[in-house]
């Protein structure tokens, strides 16, 4: 399962931990495109210590390669083509969990509803 960022910044701030029993058993990932999205925050905040550094010693970064970038520009023309444009890093995430035939787990679920093919599990109605 990838975990998208927004699930993660809802746990950091203390909404949802009770959800975490629910989730299904396996390997949970975060795609480098969440990853950076949780770095900016921490830059931003200015804390280098940041709880996200120890959320990325237990999740596997998966990372942007050749096929996952491919695959999200196929996503990005087909969004453009419907007038259904949502963040670019919405659809690396997307494509990383296409590539690698995994669910995505967000609190944004609607963006992800668009793109063809990908599974989501809605966090806030978990």
């Amino acid at each position: 399962m990838i975990i998208d960022s927004s699930v993660l910044v809802d746990l950091d701030r203390g909404k949802g931990v009770e959800k975490l029993q629910k989730l299904p058993e396996g390997k949970h990932s975060i795609s480098s495109a969440a990853y950076m999205e949780l770095s900016t925050g921490k830059y931003l905040n200015n804390a280098p210590d940041s709880k996200f550094d120890r959320i990325g010693q237990n999740l596997e970064v998966i990372p942007i390669g050749e096929e996952v970038a491919d695959k999200a520009g196929e996503i990005m023309a087909d969004l453009i083509e419907s007038g259904q444009r949502i963040e670019i890093n919405d659809i690396y995430i997307a494509a990383t969990a296409l590539k690698y035939n995994e669910k995505i787990l967000t609190a944004n679920a609607e963006h992800f509803k668009r793109i063809e093919g990908v599974e989501v599990i809605d966090w806030d109605r978990l």
